[in-house]
């Protein structure tokens, strides 16, 4: 076989065609990183899945409305139908990122609740499995509670309700965000 024939394998991109493919990888990888430090956060959101529903139709709409502008430069019909896939896709992986990250960047002052304290489980891992003295050092604590009459868990790194004992009402700095969801402010 000749050299020539195994270029002729090889998708030919032009400059501007490179640059695209390399803005995407890094949008994509963007979208992975902001979404790590992000996701940590969802769960000390209250009413988390109604927000990520709701977010999830949004970047659908979004996506398809996107997808539709960005395939009418293509001819093909395939072309086009992947066009609009792939960006309902990633809108719909992001908007609930975003939503959930604009609700708690832009907020309301804090706000001091009574609740009552149902239970704290602290919680770990290990990569290893368990070790020998099967002794895990914890990672944190899922805290349990009863708030405006609905049972709630919280995630927290350290347990800021020791010594209190099941069932007492302690209090808990939330805040409520730009899309109207509470979150726990600490």
């Amino acid at each position: 076989m000749s050299s020539g024939q195994y270029n002729d394998r090889f998708i030919k991109l032009s400059n501007e065609q490179i640059v695209k493919v390399v803005l995407i990888t890094l949008l994509v990888f963007a979208t992975i990183i902001f979404a790590s430090f992000e996701l940590m956060h969802f769960s000390n959101t209250f009413g988390v899945k109604k927000l990520v529903f709701t977010f999830l139709i949004l970047g659908l709409l979004f996506g398809l409305g996107l997808g539709y502008i960005l395939s009418k430069k293509v001819k093909e019909n395939m072309e086009k139908t992947v066009i609009i896939v792939l960006c309902s896709i990633f809108t719909m992986i992001l908007m609930p990122i975003l939503g959930h990250f604009t609700n708690r960047k832009i907020a309301s002052e804090k706000v001091v609740e009574q609740v009552k304290l149902s239970q704290v489980n602290i919680y770990g891992s290990s990569r290893f499995g368990i070790p020998e003295d099967g002794e895990m050092l914890p990672e944190g604590f899922h805290i349990f509670i009863i708030r405006n009459n609905k049972p709630e868990r919280i995630r927290l790194a350290e347990n800021i309700y020791a010594g209190f004992e099941k069932g007492a009402t302690v209090e808990l700095s939330t805040r409520k965000g730009l899309w109207g969801f509470d979150f726990v402010a600490l």
